[in-house]
């Protein structure tokens, strides 16, 4: 995952970009995206620990899990375990319990306005013991659905904080323990770095573009281009593009259109206006799209 209250950089034009509508060559050009265009990727390694009072008990737990984005749809993905201890009350008295599970998160990535939040569940399954009254310790297995709603990233901390509720039941020789948690405002910490241990990947926002144009006699673009996306140093995504577009001979306005250029990376595009004399962007007829954002500058 990426955020940071790290300042980011303004719009640069490459050194020497100049068109010509009879030019054959390539020229390049270079940017960074401007603070009011950024592009989080909320990808990583996190570790979350709390604890919390049940509709009928307590629990501390523990998680730990590694969450990917996809670029194109911003979909969510997180795997990893999850460990819990505590104490849950049956028609039977106080059950303790000390469980360990796998965990699955899939969830759906929604910008707002500037914001950028999700919501999705979490399958939990796994297995343990539980200490029932007049049974004694017994194996258990369990199954529970965590669902998390509104969590938002706060660019500055790196933290993801929403609702999280939580539903299931704990099994032991035929006995059923209930857990449940009714929607409860929750933080999860900044992830760390995946490749780094220890080290938190900034998550900034950044993204820059280098795009090589070429301008036909008719005004007509075409070239490549490179979207690099996250801290260039090391970027969660680096995707090659397709340019295509136009030269506005009356306007001298040039409005090209980079998209990735495999399958994956379709819904990945920058759009930029700007005109041809100056290389100024034309303001607030750009943008970019990337992991199910898209920012207009």
């Amino acid at each position: 995952m990426k955020t940071s209250s790290f300042p980011l950089f303004l719009f640069v034009a490459a050194l020497g970009l100049t068109f010509n509508s009879a030019a054959t060559a390539q020229e390049v050009m270079n940017i960074e995206g401007p603070p009011s265009a950024p592009i989080y990727v909320l990808e990583g390694h996190f570790v979350q620990s709390f604890d919390s009072n049940l509709s009928n008990g307590q629990f501390h737990a523990e998680v730990d899990a590694d969450e990917t984005m996809d670029i194109n749809t911003g979909a969510l993905t997180a795997q990893g375990s999850m460990l819990m201890e505590g104490v849950a009350y049956t028609d039977y008295g106080a059950a303790s319990f000390d469980l360990g599970a796998n965990m699955t998160i899939k969830a759906v990535v929604k910008q707002a306005g500037t914001a950028v939040r999700w919501s999705g569940k979490a399958a939990v399954k796994g297995g343990g013991g539980v200490d029932v009254p007049y049974y004694g310790y017994e194996p258990v297995t369990f199954a529970m659905t965590l669902t998390y709603t509104n969590m938002t990233l706060d660019p500055a901390s790196g933290e993801q904080s929403g609702q999280v509720s939580l539903s299931g039941s704990a099994k032991a020789n035929g006995v059923k323990v209930p857990i449940k948690q009714a929607p409860t405002y929750t933080v999860i910490p900044r992830p760390e770095n995946l490749q780094i241990s220890g080290e938190w990947k900034d998550t900034s926002g950044r993204w820059a573009s280098s795009i090589s144009p070429s301008v036909d006699s008719k005004g007509k673009v075409s070239g490549i281009a490179q979207l690099v996306l996250g801290d260039p140093a090391d970027p969660y995504a680096i995707v090659d593009q397709k340019v295509a577009g136009k030269l506005n001979a009356k306007t001298g306005i040039v409005a090209i259109t980079g998209i990735g250029a495999s399958k994956s990376t379709s819904k990945t595009k920058i759009s930029l206006s700007y005109l041809q004399s100056t290389v100024e962007i034309v303001p607030n007829k750009s943008s970019v799209s990337a992991y199910g954002q898209t920012k207009r500058f």
